[in-house]
């Protein structure tokens, strides 16, 4: 039902179709502009005139030729296998797997064709077709307005829009201003709510000296009404080059759109402005746009127009901040300067269309702010003030009963998700997996900034571990293992559910991880500024006023204190007295004195480049001075490389709320013999079972399962007798190996297990069979008790007779759906691996790899094949600590190589191939903060200084193993190797000749 231009409800779908269409057409058309005879657009180029007085960064000209170069076949087909498979196709009917998988196939006719649409700037008009499906933004939608439209485009438009998207996203980061927080790497909505949060904590103190005021201002459909000529000379203001932005014009300007309903549509309708959401490209052409707004807000600032909020002394200076379209501004609670916020919203609308809606925006004053100003910025924005259940990007602001009102939305929602569902029609693996991916995930998003009760915690716990054990509507049930074993790792018995109290400690830990090393965020200077200026993070305390975020950080922040330390690279970053960066410092002492030496790089002597003897000894004495020396490299300080923090319980360095959970987990509890079995870890690799027959498994070894004996055990008056024989006591081991029926099944049973040769106890006979049986034997096992236990259930349920032909033909069907999913694989896996690799003629192909062993020894090997030969050498050394490690230096000394040895010519490029998957990612998405092994940084930053020296001449592309077999090989002969460098540009005659040969054959084809 929606309703009519006349406010009538009607379900005719005629007239629906009639509603949705004209408002759309009034959506996507421009408004008028009064001047249009006279200037087309007169508030463009008095918006961007005044913003040319102060631009900012922009986009490097010297990076033109990488945004604007020709896609090769790599950069294509990469595109296109990082797009989901199964996403809702466009009006071709076509999903992103048809073309993966079709890829040998069609692939050089869609690289050529993307080619062509990149030299031209022009993309056909039938690839810019695209469906408009409306998403209901709430439970009862009844006006146009009340749905989120989504495009889905055609799957080839889509992927030449996610070319050019991976191609600008290295750059959002350092073009677009810390106050956006969304769509970028490294960037998080959770940063602003907390920022939020600091801010009303502020306005809530009677000590806070300023007069100052926050607006949270609606920008009516944002998305919807964004003026094309807006974008196109925010693109040019930010310097992207002219090809790519002719490229996004053709997209814009020729694109028509059919709104469904009902799953069809009455032709297109030609847009005028807006983004369509569903592209690739949108999110960063939208806060492209916004950053212009920031910019002008920023050049306020600067020229004095403007004056912000500081929340402390040494604060940084508020004026604004964003997660794309959410915007909230303050100042100081002056008419001027409200009125000077308001002209620059003005001139920024008129500009791109983008207008606040002041029904939907609030206002927050800080204590000290008279009624008389309140009424005056109240008037001035049209906006009300905020009431205490005020929302800011679906969390709770108010200071007081904010957890709690979290908690009741939380439960209310659980309730909701519970009752929709059949949970008696669910297996427990199906369960499981709405546990983990609805129940225990619901309250993660609130966990990040809010410390939620444990009271309600517990209720939430409580309420997932009735609809996993199928009691929702049960107040008291029995259990046979407690909800706590269910939340170990599946290694110690368990089934890896979250204990809600131990994530939400770890993700806030989070937080604490975040104010300790990324000084660079907005709310993290902030709080230093608040809560610790001075004194450093480890000795500051709770304050009168402090937030809730500073006084869960202060009780959590010792899960750190043994474990951390800065690794020093030019020393500019580490407090030498207040931060832990060498073995043995201590917080109590080290961080309590007082000195004029302040940063780590004040203690190298500045000539001769070592480490100031006289200064260390004097700060640390004898003892950690010689410990210093011997344990933290000189550092270096004309590295482009930051000092960061370590976290030493992960290879890579940096803090996880994954990893975090698994240490709480660990120092929590004390393994039991029973977690410690062996039986477990068995268990968790039978991942080729079906999920709920490894959930039988499971129950069965905890002896969990509701058999007659262990029923007995807890109500004495149930009698222990099995219902098939009526002669035992039903234990585990007489339900499934001694019972007659259960004999039977086993004696007919192709795997010819002797029934009556069974230990008595399951455990026992568990690992006395299945890890001496083969993947299908395992199987036959499995799902032989799985059926056994089925056709017990049936005789005590539904008094049907024991039947071991029909349990045998039910294995015999379980066998052979196995053996379908096994060739089905087979047939995927096939053609991945026949999938190649575009070389030309002239071009050096470079195959990399690394054998590592935990001793520390290590091996790298290097095969170049080139003009029709090959060549191979490799060598072995002793500094890798990590697979990852030894991957990266071979990476590096490979190119080192081929940079000392080949002089490329114009058009010749190397091509590098390696198995590491995580690396090759790294390089080619110029990402080194996340690497799986903080050493490797350096590392990959000399990596990708080469490639950017040599100009696109050096191409990295990830293979499979399968494909490199040769050089993996040669790899582990290195690495066994006495000598440390050997078959210097040796040509491969013989051990290695015929594998290249194949490899290089399979793997790369010839292009023009």
């Amino acid at each position: 039902m929606v309703r009519d231009d006349d406010g009538e409800l009607t379900g005719d779908e005629q007239k629906i179709r009639k509603v949705f269409i004209s408002y759309f057409k009034n959506l996507y058309s421009p408004e008028p502009r009064p001047s249009v005879d006279i200037d087309p657009d007169p508030n463009l180029d008095e918006f961007f005139s005044a913003l040319d007085q102060n631009p900012g960064v922009k986009i490097h000209t010297d990076d033109h030729e990488i945004l604007s170069a020709l896609p090769d076949f790599h950069e294509i087909r990469r595109a296109l296998f990082l797009m989901g498979p199964d996403k809702s196709p466009g009006p071709d009917g076509i999903t992103p797997r048809f073309l993966q998988e079709n890829w040998s196939v069609i692939g050089l006719d869609l690289v050529t064709e993307i080619r062509r649409i990149f030299q031209t700037g022009q993309i056909p008009v039938d690839w810019l077709k695209c469906n408009v499906v409306l998403i209901p933004k709430g439970p009862e939608p009844e006006k146009p307005t009340d749905f989120r439209p989504i495009s889905l485009g055609n799957v080839v438009y889509r992927l030449i829009m996610k070319i050019l998207a991976r191609r600008l996203k290295p750059h959002m980061n350092r073009v677009i201003s810390e106050e956006q927080t969304a769509f970028l790497h490294g960037r998080n909505i959770s940063d602003n709510i907390l920022l939020v949060k600091e801010v009303i904590n502020s306005f809530n103190q009677r000590d806070f000296k300023q007069k100052g005021f926050m607006l949270k201002a609606d920008i009516a459909k944002a998305f919807d009404k964004l003026e094309w000529s807006f974008i196109e000379k925010t693109c040019n203001f930010l310097n992207l080059p002219e090809s790519l932005i002719r490229l996004l014009s053709s997209a814009f300007c020729n694109t028509r759109i059919k709104i469904l309903i009902n799953g069809a549509g009455d032709g297109f309708i030609t847009p005028s402005r807006g983004l369509r959401q569903g592209c690739p490209m949108s999110p960063y052409i939208f806060i492209m746009t916004m950053e212009m707004l920031s910019r002008s807000l920023r050049n306020s600032m600067h020229n004095g127009t403007l004056n912000g909020l500081k929340l402390a002394p040494t604060a940084p200076k508020l004026t604004h901040i964003l997660y794309a379209d959410d915007l909230i501004v303050m100042g100081k609670a002056e008419r001027n300067e409200v009125q000077e916020f308001k002209a620059i919203l003005k001139k920024f609308g008129d500009a791109s269309g983008l207008q606040i809606n002041p029904s939907k925006s609030k206002l927050w004053f800080t204590k000290g702010c008279e009624e008389h100003t309140k009424r005056v910025i109240q008037f001035e924005f049209q906006a009300d003030i905020a009431k205490r259940d005020e929302k800011y990007l679906g969390a709770y602001l108010t200071a007081t009963g904010c957890a709690k009102q979290t908690a009741k939305m939380l439960l209310d929602r659980i309730w909701g998700k519970l009752a929709g569902w059949k949970c008696a029609m669910l297996s427990h693996a199906g369960r499981l997996v709405l546990i983990k991916s609805v129940l225990t995930s619901l309250p993660v998003y609130y966990m990040n900034t809010e410390r939620l009760p444990k009271g309600i915690l517990s209720q939430i716990s409580s309420l997932v571990a009735k609809f996993f054990w199928g009691k929702v509507d049960k107040a008291r049930y029995m259990t046979f293992i407690s909800w706590r074993s269910v939340c170990k790792p599946v290694e110690e018995g368990g089934q890896g559910v979250r204990d809600l109290h131990l994530f939400g400690d770890a993700i806030f830990l989070k937080n604490a991880w975040k104010l300790m090393s990324q000084g660079n965020k907005t709310w993290v200077q902030v709080c230093q500024a608040k809560y610790f200026p001075q004194i450093g993070f480890w000795r500051a305390n709770n304050t009168r006023g402090c937030s809730s975020l500073w006084r869960e950080v202060v009780k959590l922040r010792d899960f750190f204190k043994q474990d951390i330390k800065w690794e020093v690279t030019n020393g500019k970053k580490v407090y030498a007295l207040s931060q832990p960066w060498f073995s043995n410092w201590d917080v109590q002492r080290d961080a309590s004195r007082r000195d004029t030496i302040k940063k780590v790089s004040q203690l190298i002597d500045p000539q001769s480049g070592t480490w100031c003897l006289q200064e260390l000894q004097r700060l640390f004495g004898l003892e950690k001075a010689a410990l210093i020396q011997s344990e933290v490299p000189v550092p270096v300080q004309q590295t482009e490389l930051p000092d960061r923090l370590i976290w030493c319980k992960t290879k890579s360095g940096r803090y996880t709320v994954k990893d975090g959970y698994y240490e709480l987990d660990k120092r929590s509890t004390t393994l039991t013999p029973a977690a410690l079995m062996p039986h477990w870890k068995i268990i968790a690799k039978l991942n080729y079972l079906a999920p709920k027959v490894k959930i039988f498994l499971w129950r069965l070894l905890s002896k969990a399962l509701p058999l007659a004996n262990n029923m007995h055990r807890r109500i004495a008056t149930f009698s222990p007798i099995c219902q098939r024989c009526h002669q035992e006591n039903e234990y585990e081991s007489h339900c499934f190996f001694f019972c007659p029926g259960s004999r039977a099944v086993w004696f007919a049973n192709a795997l010819a297990l002797r029934s009556h040769d069974q230990p008595l106890d399951m455990v026992q006979a568990f690992q006395q069979t299945v890890p001496y049986l083969d993947e299908y034997r395992t199987k036959l096992y499995a799902y032989t008790l799985w059926e056994l236990w089925k056709g017990r259930n049936e005789v005590i349920m539904q008094q049907k007779q024991f039947d071991p032909c029909k349990i045998l033909k039910a294995v015999d069907a379980w066998m052979r759906v196995g053996e379908n999913n096994v060739q089905a694989q087979c047939g995927q896996y096939n053609q991945i691996v026949a999938r190649g690799y575009e070389i030309r003629e002239r071009d050096w192909i470079l195959i990399v790899d690394a054998s590592w062993q935990s001793t520390g020894n290590a091996g790298t090997a290097y095969l170049l094949y080139c003009q029709g030969k090959v060549y191979a050498w490799g060598y072995n050394f002793h500094v890798a600590q990590d697979p990852f490690h030894a991957e990266s230096i071979a990476m590096l000394e490979g190119i080192k190589k081929i940079v000392e040895v080949l002089q490329l010519e114009q058009n010749q490029q190397v091509c590098i191939f390696s198995d590491c998957l995580t690396l090759v990612s790294a390089i080619n998405d110029r990402e080194v903060d996340f690497l799986p092994s903080w050493r490797s940084t350096p590392i990959v930053h000399q990596i990708l200084n080469f490639i950017k020296d040599w100009k696109g001449k050096l191409k990295v592309q990830h293979v499979r193993r399968e494909a490199v077999q040769s050089a993996h090989a040669l790899a582990n002969h290195a690495r066994r190797s006495s000598d440390a460098d050997f078959g210097d540009a040796l040509h491969c005659q013989s051990l290695l000749a015929k594998g290249v040969s194949m490899e290089l054959d399979n793997l790369f084809f010839v292009g023009s």
